[in-house]
């Protein structure tokens, strides 16, 4: 029994345990316990009540069954609390699973490591049964769960056995043990192993294959398809390389093994079929193929802890790239053929069927994403954070910057990168080349150590800007782009996001800019008079030209990437854009107020087809954050409009960047949406929505569904009643500075509004019941209760900010 979500325990008085057998569908009312005392034989007296009895007895003469068990006989060993305290069970009549468990909650880690169970078979041949793994503190110490100051629980799991060669079982409770309990309850364990199988040949998947060299990614994935399958049905199948396989039953072939050959798939095909990140999964006689289009990536990337993007330890030969194919057709298979669902960040985000089998129906599927450029940001977790709860201390906010975007099938790296690339020009040449910097009242701006706005950590020079039409400036960027697409050891030097696909050179000026060059050159480009502040589009433009025309010979597949943003957010008037020059659209948070103001978003459409008619436009960066900037625990939800942004842009963008900030339950339904339908725009959005309820929350799905509707409609009811005005610059762009934040709390989510959806959810926790085992096991019935009270708890803090602002 796996588990990877540390229980609570500070209520409980007792540590139980699940007898769990095939044989049994119901689960066992707790009052149908008996009592055994000293040597005896099961029998159907001395019924008890648990709550009433069990906890109270500490004098070492008890020993509690279950009525299923009735006919086997239980032997009390001699009590000597300095040394043993062993239990003989006997005669045992079922064949199943069930376990063992100390009376005590937390017991000396010393003594606990002492308790053991044996079975004696009946040639007199001893086995150690194993104990479970459940986690605490995620720290092991063999079959033993660690507990706080130098205390531990215990949990014994007696599982598959076949009694019929069983004499009997010898449990060895140890010093200050008291009882041990035998529960029971529903089939947590089935009484024989859950399978992996080919429906076709109804055979045993019997190991995963991965080639000799694997990658990186297809050795993540082999690792991470065997440590979910293992979760699921409780098997653990072996990981070979493919010289070493010489089985004959089916296995699961993952990555660019020589077998795919055989079937047709050379990688000339494979480019075709799945360019990018495409993958194929596909059923053959040996077994199963997934495959997809990797990059070379740093074996550890994945394995550690961090994302290794600093200068000094970028090994050019292992450089990661954007592509993990086969590792998302490794998700995908989890997802659709074993139960396994990721739904936001955290332990309980992770929905994990467990003990059931996994049937491999005929596969034949290849898929590829309908938007290849699929990226976040901000995963700040911000109300997580603060509820500072022990799962999620430690490397918690690490392993989820590097596993849910995987999860999710984001990327690490932008396919065009569209951010500020030109940050650290100061550093790099600011002493020797002013010219390449914007000529402001007589003076070049390459002081960059005295720029305003320059912030701890962040590299002097933020708001500079260029000489955008100088001719050094221009051969300056039109080397550094040829280091970018043919030397990348140099060039990674030189830029402080390093893990950039080489498709597009980004030429992205510093953020919020507030220098413009009065040079002789530039002058010619400047466009001073535009409804929206000083406008660079034309010069820009010039300056993304003269360097997509230097190199097109050169490199003929590769681009030039700029921004749609700030004083560039206009397309250019004068200058007609080069074919290898590809923009991102980036307009501060329009599209916020876009998703829902139908005056905001014919302005956004009319913008976004301005920019279509000039150029080659990539993706759009999409800013949600900003409202949610200024509270912890706003309780909005975007999730239809988000769901409608995608569908409506499929086939005319690559994708988008999400700019999340500050993120809670609220967000996580439309950051889900965001992941499944850039995947796959065809989903339903409603049939996604359900999915998400459903998965998390069970049968307390219609009541959670309903605190989202609620809260969406509250936002979606502002966004049609507010009219935001021309910015002060004249553009109708409503800014999110513009809107008054006071309203969200005023207006938007007043307490008395907020209350409806906090009595939702108080509807769903009565619907949720949680009990002793299922806190001590973490049954999906506990986590969904968690889940439950964890977006009450959120609530409940939008309520307390609601309640302050308006008092």
């Amino acid at each position: 029994m796996k588990k990877n979500y540390k229980c609570y325990w500070g209520h409980i008085s007792a540590v139980f345990c699940i007898i769990s057998s095939m044989l049994y569908s119901a689960e066992v009312p707790f009052n149908d316990w008996t009592l055994i005392t000293e040597d005896s034989t099961v029998t159907e007296t001395g019924m008890l009540n648990y709550y009433e009895n069990t906890f109270s007895n500490r004098d070492y003469k008890y020993f509690y069954i279950p009525k299923k068990f009735i006919g086997a006989k239980i032997t009390k060993g001699k009590i000597d609390c300095k040394e043993n305290n062993i239990f003989t069970i006997t005669n045992l009549p079922l064949k199943g699973s069930f376990y063992i468990v100390p009376d005590k909650p937390y017991l000396p880690t010393a003594e606990a490591e002492k308790l053991t169970v044996e079975a004696i078979k009946k040639d007199g041949t001893r086995q150690v049964l194993p104990f479970s793994k459940l986690l605490y503190q995620n720290e092991k110490i063999g079959y033993v769960l660690k507990g706080r100051n130098g205390y531990a629980n215990v949990l014994c799991t007696l599982y598959h056995l076949d009694f019929e060669n069983i004499d009997k079982i010898v449990v060895n409770a140890g010093k200050n043990v008291g009882n041990i309990f035998i529960t029971e309850g529903k089939s947590e364990i089935p009484s024989f192993p859950p399978r992996i199988l080919m429906k076709d040949t109804n055979k045993n998947i019997s190991a995963i294959i991965i080639p000799e060299n694997a990658s990186g990614v297809a050795e993540f994935a082999s690792k991470e398809l065997q440590s979910y399958i293992e979760k699921v049905t409780n098997k653990r199948i072996p990981i070979i390389s493919e010289s070493k396989h010489t089985g004959t039953e089916p296995a699961i072939y993952i990555g660019a093994n020589s077998i795919l050959e055989k079937y047709g798939l050379n990688k000339n095909k494979l480019k075709k079929l799945i360019p990018e990140e495409g993958f194929i999964i596909k059923s053959i006689p040996e077994g199963l193929i997934i495959v997809g289009h990797d990059s070379v990536l740093w074996k550890a990337e994945l394995f550690e802890k961090k994302l290794h993007d600093a200068a000094e330890i970028i090994d050019v030969e292992r450089i990661a790239g954007p592509y993990y194919g086969t590792l998302y057709g490794v998700y995908s298979f989890l997802e659709d053929f074993a139960g396994v669902g990721w739904f936001f960040p955290g332990p309980l985000g992770e929905v994990v069927p467990e003990n059931r089998n996994i049937e491999i129906p005929a596969i034949d599927r290849i898929e590829r994403p309908d938007f290849s450029m699929r990226n976040v940001s901000d995963l700040s977790l911000t109300s997580i954070r603060e509820i500072k709860l022990p799962e999620y201390s430690g490397n918690f906010y690490e392993e989820v910057r590097r596993n849910y975007p995987l999860h999710m099938r984001f990327q690490f790296n932008m396919k065009y990168f569209f951010c500020h690339s030109m940050v650290f020009w100061g550093e790099l040449f600011g002493k020797e080349h002013p010219e390449y910097f914007a000529l402001v009242k007589g003076k070049r701006s390459n002081d960059w150590d005295n720029s305003p706005g320059t912030e701890k950590g962040i590299p002097g020079g933020v708001h500079r800007s260029f000489c955008w039409a100088n001719p050094a400036m221009i051969k300056r960027q039109i080397d550094e782009t040829r280091l970018f697409f043919s030397s990348e050891k140099e060039w990674f030097g030189r830029f402080p996001w390093r893990r950039t696909p080489r498709i597009a050179y980004p030429v992205i000026m510093n953020d919020g800019i507030q220098d413009f060059c009065e040079c002789e050159y530039c002058r010619k480009y400047f466009s001073p008079e535009t409804p929206y502040r000083a406008s660079l589009s034309d010069l820009y433009a010039y300056h993304l030209n003269e360097i997509a025309k230097n190199i097109k010979k050169e490199f003929p597949e590769k681009y030039v990437a700029g921004i749609a943003y700030g004083a560039t957010v206009l397309p250019p008037e004068k200058i007609k854009v080069e074919n290898n020059v590809v923009y991102g659209l980036a307009s501060t948070a329009q599209f916020l107020f876009a998703l829902y103001n139908t005056g905001t978003k014919k302005w956004n459409e009319e913008w976004i087809n301005s920019w279509t008619q000039k150029a080659k436009i990539a993706g759009l960066w999409l800013y949600i954050e900003r409202l949610r900037s200024n509270y912890n625990h706003l309780p909005m939800v975007l999730a239809h409009a988000m769901a409608d942004e995608i569908k409506s842009r499929k086939g005319k963008i690559d994708g988008y960047f999400l700019q999340l900030g500050k993120t809670d339950m609220f967000s996580a339904l439309e950051i889900y949406l965001y992941s499944r339908l850039l995947w796959n725009a065809k989903r339903s959005t409603e049939t996604e929505i359900d999915r998400f309820m459903v998965s998390l929350f069970g049968p307390a799905a219609k009541p959670v569904k309903n605190v989202y509707s609620h809260l969406e409609e509250l936002w979606q009811n502002e966004m049609k009643d507010f009219q935001p005005g021309p910015d002060k610059t004249g553009l109708p762009i409503p800014d999110w500075k513009m809107y008054p934040v006071k309203r969200l709390y005023k207006n938007v989510f007043t307490p008395e509004k907020i209350k409806p959806a906090i009595d939702f959810l108080e509807e769903a926790i009565a619907m949720l019941p949680v009990r002793e085992r299922d806190i001590v096991l973490c049954t999906e019935q506990f986590k969904r209760h968690e889940r439950v009270k964890r977006l009450r708890d959120f609530l409940l803090m939008a309520y307390a900010e609601s309640t302050r602002e308006n008092n």
